[in-house]
């Protein structure tokens, strides 16, 4: 088997072993089976092209002609109707605005075949083209790095190392003889392979840390077991808290809303036979969108909180939170109720704990009486029947009820007050005294027996009798504005509270008070909903008007954190640091491989034989980075044919080179002027018999005499640099130029 086409196949195999790793971005298989077909699409197209003689520019052509026509393929059979540039920038949000392991989406698996198949041609090229095989870690580590640190646990699993360096060794087996075994090359060569190595790695990383920035990958919502984290309801504490004896501080804060702001934490969307409690959700990050349903104006208030004993994996927030700032990247929201939890972190249940500061813009949606009692049909969230189906068994007398209280309201904003009405008459009391629950049994007692509760059973009551009357309701979780202390607000453990959010057409979610002493969506039908908190702390509290979040909403996305409008992993500042960095790479680093490799040759105080040697590779390679052919034969021969691209004033060093390269080569010890003397007249007039080059083989076959240096001088650096010179006189700066920062050399065997 030829070696290209050997070298070919290896690298097809050593990239399919890292597509695993992609599970860790995406749960769409499809996805994965696409960038598969882009390696062997790729791969195999170099293994024919170079089995029918093409050039390699041929190849990397027919190659770059096959990832853009796959791409424009795809494109046209999962999303024809998308533009080339709406189908990237959804990939994007996608990715952005989701958790990894993100779904499937089109975008997406169009925008995995371009970068694989890509990643894929520079593995080829590498390999077979330049035959640096060693150089294939540089795309190896591009598949493996980008999974591994997009996601926000950043870990590399040991399957993904296995496979690494079992693709890896893959592909360096297929070389003729082993890049690193002793024997097989010169200390400057085997000093370069080093070197490329180590600069294949450096640069694998670089474009890893460029391409992951740019290519936001969510954070994992995933605990340290990998399954997805569990919430924890905040209402479980809810009774403990308001009945504590120490009155200890949770957090502190100001706002420009006038009476303060309610902190919400989390919402409870499902409702059974024991009460109300959450519900599984999709986790986001990036900017937070618009409360969903919300068409009229509402004002924008400025919140700064600053978390004191709280310990928390809920951030509090007034409602509908627009940004955060402030935040890391362990932050994400719940699309359909804007919560915003930690992340899979480790002691992710004190996320939110002392000294966390940060800045919040909410919409204050606050309608007054005449304008809910206007609301019309037809208002549907995005949750569907979570937060609208009514339980069959739930009992009937809490249905008659409900009936009797609505019977005379016309739309559901009327519906809604006259429910209000119903719970704030002074035949309902507040009181402690129950024990904790929103069960069927408990809202069934609260409402028809004893009528006696806290804010939990208000809510509770509340929120199923809106849903039997037609409303989408649900119950939220968190403190009431607190104690005003100078120009800000003090909120204590004490003031943790629960309150009904009720879904109007125009206004979205909407927050109501129907637990006593509270002034939100006030005790008359007809008063103004306000937010007017107890002076004392109690608890019971009164939260505000409020919507929700939706997922498909506009929005920016910010990398990193939700709504946090500066830079973040990606911002510009960084991807500006990166590029330019990479730019450096490109342009100097084969430059300094060259030039590294060049004063290794010409080190002096070796083995006499070994330096002539390596002066002579380093000769075939100066003549290779100014792109001449280098002849085949042995050095003095070779000295010959190439002593015709230099001026008469260069030919002699390069005769001193070649003379003593034979010699080490092939002179007994000693036998070195003799060896000159023949040379001294003129250069040989035909190729020594036998010779392949002045290559490898050459040289293997004459180790057993570098070690005696016979009459081999040493230093050989003036006689380089004279060829060096005689070779760029007559050339242009543009040669001269390339010649220096792109050698040859480095890709290109004589």
């Amino acid at each position: 088997m030829r070696r290209a086409t050997r070298q070919g196949l290896a690298v097809v195999v050593a990239l399919l072993l890292q597509i695993p790793a992609w599970r860790a971005i995406t749960t769409d298989a499809s996805a994965l089976v696409v960038a598969g077909l882009a390696i062997v699409g790729v791969g195999l197209a170099g293994v024919v092209l170079r089995a029918l003689r093409a050039t390699d520019a041929v190849v990397m052509i027919v190659q770059t002609l096959i990832v853009a026509g796959g791409a424009v393929g795809l494109w046209q059979v999962l999303a024809p109707r998308q533009s080339p540039s709406g189908l990237v920038n959804g990939a994007i949000e996608h990715l952005q605005r989701s958790v990894a392991p993100v779904e499937a989406h089109s975008g997406l698996t169009v925008l995995i075949f371009v970068l694989v198949g890509l990643v894929a041609l520079l593995a080829d090229a590498l390999v077979v083209s330049l035959r640096r095989p060693a150089w294939v870690l540089l795309p190896l580590l591009v598949i493996v790095l980008v999974p591994a640190i997009g996601p926000r646990d950043r870990s590399l699993p040991f399957a993904s190392v296995a496979l690494l360096g079992i693709g890896l060794v893959l592909v360096m087996a297929t070389a003729r003889r082993p890049a690193f075994a002793p024997g097989a090359a010169g200390a400057g060569q085997r000093a370069g392979g080093v070197l490329a190595l180590a600069a294949a790695t450096a640069l694998a990383l670089l474009v890893t840390g460029v391409v992951t920035p740019l290519i936001h990958v969510p954070p994992s919502l995933r605990g340290d077991s990998g399954t997805p984290i569990r919430m924890s309801d905040p209402s479980l504490d809810l009774r403990r808290n308001l009945t504590q004896p120490r009155d200890v501080t949770a957090l502190t804060y100001t706002t420009d809303r006038p009476g303060g702001a309610y902190l919400r934490m989390a919402t409870l969307p499902a409702f059974g036979a024991q009460g109300w409690h959450l519900a599984n959700s999709d986790v986001r990050v990036g900017s937070l969108p618009r409360p969903p349903g919300l068409t009229e104006e509402a004002p924008t208030r400025h919140t700064a909180i600053r978390i004191d004993r709280l310990q928390s994996e809920y951030l509090p927030l007034p409602y509908a939170p627009r940004a955060v700032r402030g935040l890391d990247d362990r932050w994400g929201y719940l699309p359909d109720s804007l919560v915003m939890l930690a992340l899979g972190i480790p002691n992710r249940g004190s996320a939110a704990s002392w000294g966390l500061t940060y800045d919040v813009e909410s919409v204050d949606v606050q309608p007054s009486a005449a304008q809910l009692a206007a609301a019309a049909d037809g208002g549907r969230p995005a949750e569907g029947d979570l937060v609208s189906q009514v339980p069959a068994d739930l009992p009937r007398s809490v249905v008659r009820l409900t009936d009797r209280v609505t019977r005379n309201a016309r739309t559901p904003g009327e519906r809604a007050q006259a429910i209000l009405a119903y719970l704030r008459q002074p035949e309902f009391t507040y009181s402690l005294e129950p024990a904790p629950g929103s069960g069927y049994r408990t809202i069934e007692r609260f409402l028809l027996e004893d009528k006696e509760g806290y804010c939990e059973q208000y809510a509770a009551s509340m929120a199923i009798m809106a849903r039997i009357a037609g409303i989408p309701s649900r119950v939220a979780v968190g403190f009431t504005p607190g104690r005003q202390t100078g120009d800000g607000w003090r909120v204590s453990m004490r003031d943790m509270h629960t309150w009904p959010e009720l879904y109007f057409a125009g206004w979205g979610w909407v927050a109501f008070e129907p637990t006593p002493s509270s002034g939100l969506n006030s005790p008359t039908p007809t008063a103004t909903p306000t937010a007017s908190p107890t002076a004392s702390p109690t608890p019971t509290a009164e939260p505000t008007s409020e919507p929700t979040g939706e997922p498909t909403a506009e929005a920016t996305p910010a990398p990193g954190q939700a709504g946090d409008e500066g830079a973040g992993p990606g911002g510009w500042p960084w991807w500006i640091a990166l590029v330019v960095l990479a730019a450096a790479v490109v342009v100097a680093g084969p430059a300094s491989v060259r030039a590294w490799v060049r004063r290794r040759r010409l080190a002096a105080g070796r083995d006499p034989a070994v330096e002539a040697l390596d002066a002579w590779d380093e000769v075939r390679d100066t003549f290779l980075d100014h792109r001449h052919a280098w002849p085949p034969g042995s050095p003095r021969f070779a000295a010959t044919v190439a002593s015709g691209e230099l001026p008469e004033s260069a030919r002699p060093a390069l005769f001193r080179v070649a003379m003593d390269a034979e010699a080490a080569l092939f002179a007994a010890p000693g036998t070195l002027e003799g060896v000159r003397a023949a040379g001294a007249s003129g250069p040989a007039s035909g190729p020594a018999d036998g010779a392949a080059g002045a290559g490898e083989g050459e040289r293997d076959a004459g180790e057993g005499e570098r070690g005696a240096g016979g009459g081999v001088r040493e230093g050989y650096a003036g006689d380089v640099s004279a060829v060096a010179s005689g070779l760029e006189e007559g050339t242009s700066s543009l040669d001269r130029t390339r010649a220096r920062l792109w050698p040859a050399s480095l890709w290109r065997r004589a």
